[in-house]
């Protein structure tokens, strides 16, 4: 099974941001959007995972998070990667907790590590993936269209909880299901 582990957002953020994928779609309906219902934000994409890996995997983020403590993530404004001229990936920014969200990722990559997955070669950005572009022609003046979100707001809330998830696809797209989550200290929140 495909597997990664990630933050779920809110109903009201993926509200959000669905009407600005829209908004967008209605002059790039070529560009792979994300469903409303599967945004959320990777912490680690872990590619294919045998059956008998999973438990080790949960027993490693079993530790990996005991010591997370809650936070606030703000998401605002949007961007492309890998520039504007060659844009692959649609994406919104994370305004506020990019940093401690950032560190969580670093710790969850150190440790998966360990089990031998690959560690992230770039330094880890906080990001929201909305949309892939297959075809560079696709995107002519995306870049451009993209400034009318550059400050708009999608909304904040407090992230409480890891989700380590399966990837199933199929020709209607990938669905996401969570095989385990680890709630986040909100002691001292």
């Amino acid at each position: 099974m495909r597997c990664f582990v990630s933050v779920e957002l809110t109903d009201e953020i993926k509200s959000n941001i669905a009407k600005i994928i829209e908004e967008i779609k209605r002059d790039y309906p070529e560009i792979k959007w994300v469903k409303p219902g599967n945004l959320h934000l990777t912490l680690k994409f872990l590619g294919w995972v045998k059956d008998g890996q999973q438990k080790n995997i949960i027993k490693t983020l079993d530790g990996a998070t005991k010591d997370i403590r809650a936070l606030k993530l703000k998401v605002s404004g949007c961007g492309v990667f890998p520039s504007p001229t060659r844009p692959r990936v649609v994406w919104l920014d994370i305004a506020e907790g990019a940093e401690p969200i950032r560190k969580i990722a670093g710790t969850i990559d150190d440790a998966l590590g360990e089990l031998g997955y690959k560690k992230e070669e770039r330094e880890w950005q906080a990001h929201i993936t909305i949309g892939r572009v297959r075809e560079p022609k696709q995107a002519r003046g995306l870049f451009e269209k993209l400034r009318s979100c550059e400050k708009q707001e999608f909304g904040e809330m407090v992230v409480e909880r890891i989700s380590l998830m399966e990837s199933k696809l199929s020709p209607k797209g990938p669905t996401y299901l969570e095989i385990r989550n680890w709630k986040l200290d909100n002691s001292r929140n």
